[in-house]
């Protein structure tokens, strides 16, 4: 592990703009007066989580015991099949009082009543308005709060600044038109084999790419109804997969190993245009030491006032069968929130240490991370929260069902880049299956 930074005591993170909201949260933190089991005898809490930087986080839960002499949290790790275990640990009603939860996965668990709802938390609406709009939407399901951010990103375009310098092109696309003409002509020039480098692998989150390429383009996956629209001719998914095609094997400007790269490979070899979450340049950084001449622009859209990507978020939540709820509340506002130094350090010490996007916008003020930013390749920031600004959550995330549907998707799509179908066949076939497993949740539900 590399060496731990906590953030600087100087960083408030309360920007003019938020003075009202964060005000009401301090004062709300100042009431956090109650106390929970003694040094002697502390009280333990259980958090589930999947495995990522355990060290960092014991470094921060042990700061937490120092706030809360009390309390005592236990981490547990559930490496693989996360979903999976942690569905069998809320359903049999083990005591767990946190658990790390995807906020793709949480209509499943919120509408199976295995987690708290917060509303009647204190605090829980200041939070939730102090958020960017994306971020509070993440926490919520079906305008309910479940929890409390670990940490918000967004898909981000990557360019490479160098690169395209030496082919004569002075700024970036704006559309996938230029996407296409500046991949060629860095090509022809021989400046790098394929210009382009994306990732269609399965993996347990969502498939970044592809969303953020459909909403770049200003497409749209479902109505009002949540009935699907994006397997109709011409929609931007179709348009999507078509350009994907094209890059592959006509121009070949996109790296063939799609189904196998990864976000570190584009970062290994040389790119000019690749796609990101923010926290990857971290991970830049650390590859080689500086960011180099990597930058971050506005995703292209159809045209160039349009630009979208994709935007999740990560929560903390208390499982019903919690029996220490109002100490886990206390963890969950040490973790996702204010600590009782009055400071969000937790999302500051994730983004200082891993670059982890925060769900609180005055993040972005603070000193020592417009100076992190800055070394590790994402700039002054401002193409960075711009992005954020027009990224979008997942649409369908509140259907129980979402999950399993994605997982389908990915399969999908994966057919289509391999020419086993074409576009509009595996989109038809996406939307025929969630109309099958919306059928099948209502059948499950009305016979229990």
């Amino acid at each position: 592990m590399s060496r731990l930074q906590a953030p600087l005591p100087s960083g408030n993170l309360l920007s003019r703009r938020n003075l009202l909201l964060s005000s009401a949260l301090l004062a709300a933190a100042c009431n956090r007066g109650q106390t929970f089991g003694s040094e002697e005898q502390p009280l333990n809490l259980r958090l589930v989580y999947w495995g990522y930087e355990p060290d960092l986080l014991q470094w921060n839960l042990e700061r937490f015991t120092t706030q809360y002499p009390g309390l005592r949290v236990m981490p547990e790790i559930v490496s693989t099949e996360y979903f999976q275990t942690v569905s069998r640990l809320l359903n049999e009603g083990q005591p767990l009082d946190t658990v790390y939860v995807r906020e793709t996965d949480l209509a499943a668990w919120a509408q199976a009543e295995w987690l708290e709802p917060l509303d009647e938390f204190n605090g829980i609406n200041q939070y939730r308005e102090s958020m960017i709009p994306q971020a509070a939407e993440g926490i919520q399901c079906k305008g309910v709060s479940y929890g409390l951010p670990y940490y918000t990103e967004c898909a981000l375009w990557v360019y490479d600044e160098e690169i395209l310098r030496n082919a004569g092109i002075a700024l970036p696309p704006a559309t996938w038109e230029e996407v296409t003409e500046q991949a060629l002509e860095i090509k022809r020039r021989g400046l790098v084999e394929y210009p382009i480098r994306l990732t269609y692998r399965f993996h347990t989150s969502t498939n970044i790419d592809w969303w953020a390429m459909v909403y770049a383009r200003g497409g749209t996956f479902f109505d009002e109804n949540l009935n699907p629209v994006f397997h109709l001719p011409g929609s931007a998914a179709e348009q999507t997969l078509s350009w994907l095609l094209a890059g592959i094997y006509s121009t070949e400007i996109i790296h063939a190993d799609v189904l196998g790269s990864s976000y570190e490979a584009a970062l290994r070899n040389p790119t000019a245009f690749t796609i990101q979450p923010g926290y990857n340049f971290y991970f830049n950084q650390q590859e080689g030491g500086a960011p180099g001449s990597r930058r971050v622009a506005l995703f292209p859209g159809n045209d160039p006032s349009q630009s979208g990507s994709i935007m999740w978020t990560r929560l903390y939540a208390i499982p019903r069968a919690s029996r220490n709820k109002d100490a886990a509340w206390e963890l969950l506002q040490y973790l996702g929130g204010i600590d009782r130094e009055d400071r969000y350090f937790t999302p500051l010490f994730w983004f200082v240490n891993r670059s982890l996007g925060s769900a609180y916008e005055s993040l972005y003020a603070d000193p020592q991370v417009r100076r992190l930013a800055d070394e590790r390749g994402l700039g002054d920031l401002s193409a960075y929260l711009q992005q954020r600004q027009v990224a979008r959550t997942h649409e369908g995330r509140e259907a129980p069902w979402f999950q399993k549907w994605e997982h389908f998707s990915q399969g999908e799509i994966q057919r289509v880049l391999l020419r086993q179908v074409s576009p509009l066949q595996a989109l038809e076939r996406m939307a025929d299956e969630f109309y099958a497993l919306r059928i099948e949740w209502n059948n499950v539900t009305k016979s229990a």
